[in-house]
């Protein structure tokens, strides 16, 4: 799954939650389930809320062309 967003007509009436808990219900029996939040974005204390713990960290780095 990647970028769900709700309808602003939509927002806090709970789908969010909703989906995340079919979501962790289809995903039980696989072991392991991960998500990416930036740290500096909204939906990393929303899923905090929801029990989820940063696990680690990473870093993408791009070099641009000097020839450029």
């Amino acid at each position: 799954m990647e970028d769900v967003v709700t309808a602003d007509t939509h927002v806090r009436r709970g789908y969010a939650d909703t989906l995340l808990a079919a979501a962790l219900r289809h995903a039980s029996d696989c072991g392991l389930f991960f998500l990416l939040a930036d740290p500096d974005d909204w939906p990393h204390a929303w899923y905090t809320r929801r029990g989820f713990e940063p696990i680690g960290r990473f870093h993408v780095f791009t070099r641009a062309d000097s020839d450029g």
